[in-house]
């Protein structure tokens, strides 16, 4: 009991960095998000393909696969494993209250996956969504069209061409780019596992 115990609370604490991250890098992006606000009609649109790159490295220097990435692959690695042990061995039980308690610990690494996926694929949605309500990067620039100086129609069209093609966003190693898509796949597949297997024990 004391090993589950410290590995709970060290998941947590990794969870927590993890967000404490996400609110750095997200700090950063709702930053350069005001400066590109239409009410503020931006006139300097090199400036802020500049300040753009500048974001974008600071974000790849903090997540990227040699610093904090590989961190979070395996801990990502650790909840997965410790989800589908869970369900395996709560299956397998034949005691009510041990499959509950397998079951929940299942369900506690499966929240802790899908909230880190989740909380790191924002940062990629917030930087290239094409989605009104989000209020990206992307469809904020894309508000400046027809209402840019023609002196710097090119530039602004060269941003919005960089954050199209080349979004801000969590890379972690073998995983690749963290997006709500690859997220919101996960979450159907656990939401299906879960109850299934928990149905499957009760038999």
């Amino acid at each position: 009991m004391g090993a589950w115990v410290n590995m709970i609370l060290f998941q947590c604490m990794f969870v927590f960095t993890l967000l404490l991250n996400w609110r750095m890098t997200w700090t950063r992006l709702e930053k350069f998000r005001a400066q590109i606000h239409l009410e503020r009609g931006v006139r300097d649109w090199v400036a802020v393909t500049q300040e753009y790159h500048a974001l974008d490295q600071f974000v790849d220097e903090l997540w990227r696969y040699r610093n904090f990435g590989t961190a979070v692959v395996a801990f990502l690695a650790m909840s997965f494993s410790s989800m589908l042990s869970g369900i395996l061995v709560g299956v397998s039980c034949k005691e009510v209250t041990w499959e509950i308690v397998y079951f929940s610990w299942a369900s506690l690494h499966a929240a802790f996956l899908v909230t880190s996926l989740f909380a790191m694929a924002s940062i990629s949605s917030r930087c290239r969504s094409r989605e009104r309500n989000r209020e990206s990067i992307f469809y904020m620039s894309m508000q400046h069209f027809g209402r840019v100086p023609t002196a710097h129609r090119l530039d602004h069209e060269i941003f919005v061409k960089l954050v199209q093609w080349n979004p801000v966003g969590v890379e972690c190693g073998p995983l690749g780019r963290i997006t709500m898509h690859g997220a919101a796949i996960v979450f159907r597949i656990l939401i299906v596992l879960l109850p299934s297997a928990i149905s499957f024990a009760s038999i």
